[in-house]
């Protein structure tokens, strides 16, 4: 039995002619292979396998003087090569059927979903020498399919990734009666509030430097007149060349409760907005849209929340 634990596994496996025992001058050949149990497919271990043929067929052809001396056992080679590939799969389904792993939090790319609970989960072997990925109260709606151990785990967590995104700002009048079910399941597993409370606000925002110095810089942002201070380590590279008064626009996150900048990851120079004379403004203003425009409804705008 192949070890499930393995970080990397080393094959070797080797053929001979018939008479190799009684003859040391009989061909022999032998294969040596790496491949990781985690992330290789069964695809890509026939690959690693394959790809040894060439020198194991070179290392034939130094072994004879003739094509006709080795044709046969070239044969017998390519056979053995393509039957390890099956073999190899099997040790790996065997091993792995039985490992169990322990998961308390989901993390896919910069977001984190902290679980309720610990919860078990388990790969299961499946149709066509895939995997499956069950996570005990995800399953069966969500569950992670690949052609290797790495692809299925990372395919659940894909899933369930894209299901809470879509869901966790969405207000319930909006969901359909599936989706509400996805997301009672969803609250019941992970900690929405804690993902709330911690993850960044990500918001678009526009300013200029109002004060420079040696110290921290002073921001100006518009809508409310936000000032704000902020050091170089909290703003891109760029940001340090903004002389006073370089109005900018930028990407900031924020800590959700106390709305405090954690940093820029974005800023781009503009041109300085100028406030609109009364004139300009009464042409904006008289360039909206009016109800009067719009086109007769018999609909009842009052009940149209209740019907949904």
């Amino acid at each position: 039995m192949i070890p499930a634990n393995a970080n990397d596994w080393r094959l070797k496996g080797g053929a001979a002619t018939p008479s190799a025992a009684a003859d040391p001058e009989a061909l022999r050949v032998s294969l040596e292979v790496s491949f990781d149990p985690v992330e290789d497919s069964y695809r890509s271990i026939q690959y690693k396998l394959f790809e040894r043929l060439p020198a194991a067929y070179k290392s034939l052809d130094d072994q004879a003087d003739t094509e006709s001396a080795i044709a046969d056992f070239k044969v017998q080679v390519f056979d053995k090569t393509y039957d390890l590939a099956e073999v190899i799969w099997r040790s790996l389904t065997a091993a792995f059927r039985q490992q169990t792993v322990v998961l308390d939090v989901i993390r896919t790319g910069t977001a984190e979903y902290r679980l309720l609970r610990p919860l078990q989960a388990n790969f299961q072997p499946c149709a066509d020498r895939a995997w499956e990925f069950h996570v005990d109260g995800f399953s069966p709606r969500f569950v992670g399919l690949g052609s290797s151990i790495a692809e299925a785990r990372n395919n659940w967590k894909d899933t369930v990734h894209i299901a809470f995104q879509r869901l966790v700002h969405r207000r319930p009048f909006r969901m359909t009666a599936e989706e509400k079910q996805e997301w009672a399941l969803l609250e019941q597993l992970i900690d929405v509030e804690h993902y709330r409370k911690s993850t960044p606000l990500k918001i678009r925002s526009l300013g200029w430097v109002s004060g420079t110095g040696t110290g921290p810089r002073v921001i100006t942002w518009i809508g409310g007149d936000r000032v704000e201070q902020v050091t170089l380590d909290q703003m891109p590279p760029e940001f340090a060349a903004f002389d006073n008064d370089q109005w900018f626009e930028a990407i900031v996150e924020r800590e959700p409760r106390t709305f405090k900048l954690i940093r820029a990851s974005f800023v781009q120079r503009r041109n300085p907005l100028g406030r609109m004379t009364k004139q300009e403004l009464d042409q904006w203003w008289d360039s909206l849209p009016r109800t009067g425009n719009l086109p007769p409804s018999d609909s009842d705008w009052s009940n149209l929340n209740s019907a949904q």
